[in-house]
């Protein structure tokens, strides 16, 4: 009463109790305060506990009324597959995936676990910045990540501090200097040797041999990477209303989705076969991908969990396994060489911008501006793409290129030697007997007459030409 009104004095009728009974509730007030401290570190010990001990559980936080980081990582993923979700897909799109994959790599490395309480100040915040920062082992290669591996983690764990630091359903803010935190992975020794190889690429020969063991499917794929620079996802992608004609001569016109931008390439005589094999009988059928399955739908679609189709990948891996077989030193390089293969051709042929134009790549020269003011030189990109296409003359002649192949018990090699002795006039005993196989399997390789004539008088060339869009 005497706070509520300071203008009247109020005196205690009994001073004696009063006094008394103030110390009391002092002693109690301080009991209260000594209890709750003790109960804070009973919890905090409790965290530590939770959170450095085996299984990482978290569920014990939450009673204490504390949320973890890995928690709020689950929280930034769902608003990801919310936020690139892809209604014409019905699937999150390529770049949610790719980030949903790097958050479960931030929750595989940042542990143990922390209530995001503990995240308060810059020292605990660059902490984890620095876990990725020294490119710890991973558990995949058991080797130092790489550089861009940790580049990229960096890169999303700044997006997840900013998501949270915005989220209103998670009370937590920046420290003032987070700005100041370091994103540049350490650099390593074996960073300079790796940065200092070149770029894989195949020779015109490799091309040649994996050309001649490729099945018709293969065979476009590879023609589609080195005449057009196309990884899987733009082949995988490629409809049929962007094959276009004019005057007689076949483009492929297509907008990247990556860049944004649109390209242009002029096709090879052997591509243009290649899609008309592709295309034969698809009069009935709906889809406008030009490379579909046995089912009818695109090698490039999206699996049940939300991934990429791995057809493209798979059929490459089945060829070079071939290969392999036969000449167990080839290079077992990724489908996507071929795209840096056709670049570092072109750019010999043609030079650096030209390259730059046949990628599709967004910016063409050192001017970043300069695709604003001028348009793409491509009568030059065209001529390239002619003398790539001498260049290349040897690796797509391929007798019987796009004739649907049988299923075959024995290497390529052998298919080849059988017939090189059926040339060379030996029977089809003494074929078997050199080569190891039966006559049955000897007949089955060999050309029949009638096969024999038509190649002879029949150019490759002849057939129905690609239908403009």
């Amino acid at each position: 009463m005497a706070k509520e009104y300071p203008e009247i004095a109020i005196l205690p009728a009994d001073e004696e109790a009063y006094r008394t009974g103030k110390e009391a509730e002092q002693q109690k007030r301080e009991h209260v305060e000594v209890l709750e401290q003790a109960i804070l570190v009973e919890a905090q010990t409790l965290k530590h506990v939770v959170l450095e001990g085996a299984g990482n559980d978290a569920k014990y936080v939450d009673l204490l009324g504390d949320r973890t980081l890995h928690q709020a990582l689950d929280g930034y993923a769902a608003w990801i597959r919310e936020e690139k979700f892809d209604k014409s897909e019905g699937a999150v799109n390529d770049t949610g995936m790719t980030r949903l994959n790097m958050v479960k790599q931030l929750k595989t490395y940042l542990i143990p676990n922390r209530p995001l309480s503990s995240l308060t100040d810059f020292a605990a915040v660059d902490q984890l910045f620095a876990v990725i920062r020294r490119r710890p082992v991973t558990f995949r290669y058991q080797k130092p990540m790489a550089k861009k591996t940790a580049s990229n983690l960096i890169g999303e764990l700044g997006r997840f501090f900013d998501w949270l630091h915005k989220s209103p359903e998670w009370d937590w803010r920046k420290p003032p200097e987070f700005s100041e935190i370091s994103r540049s992975p350490f650099e390593l020794e074996s960073d300079l040797e790796a940065e200092s190889k070149e770029v894989p690429t195949y020779t015109v020969a490799q091309l040649r041999t994996l050309f001649e063991y490729g099945t018709p499917l293969e065979r476009l794929l590879i023609l589609l990477g080195i005449n057009c620079a196309f990884g899987a996802d733009q082949i995988g992608r490629l409809r049929i209303g962007e094959i276009v004609e004019k005057k007689g001569v076949h483009f492929i016109m297509r907008v990247r989705r990556k860049q944004k931008v649109r390209g242009i390439h002029r096709l090879f005589a052997a591509t243009v076969e290649g899609l008309r094999w592709a295309m034969k009988g698809r009069e009935d059928q709906k889809s406008a991908y030009v490379l579909v399955n046995g089912k009818g739908r695109p090698l490039w679609r999206k699996t049940s969990g939300g991934n990429r189709s791995k057809d493209i990948p798979n059929a490459w891996n089945r060829l070079l396994d071939r290969v392999c077989e036969d000449q167990p030193d080839f290079p077992r390089y990724g489908f996507n060489t071929l795209r840096d293969t056709s670049a570092n051709m072109v750019r010999r042929l043609a030079g650096p911008e030209i390259a730059s134009v046949h990628l599709t790549h967004r910016h063409q020269s050192s001017d970043r501006n300069l695709r604003q003011y001028t348009n793409v030189p491509r009568k030059k990109l065209f001529k390239a793409h002619q003398r790539l296409e001498r260049k290349l003359a040897t690796v797509f002649t391929v007798q019987d290129a796009w004739k649907d192949r049988e299923h075959q018990y024995i290497s390529q090699r052998t298919i080849k030697r059988i017939r090189d002795l059926h040339e060379q006039g030996l029977p089809v005993g003494k074929i078997a007997q050199q080569t190891g196989v039966s006559k049955a399997t000897v007949y089955r390789w060999i050309p029949r007459p009638a096969e024999a004539k038509e190649a002879a008088t029949i150019s490759p060339a002849q057939g129905p030409a690609v239908a403009p869009a």
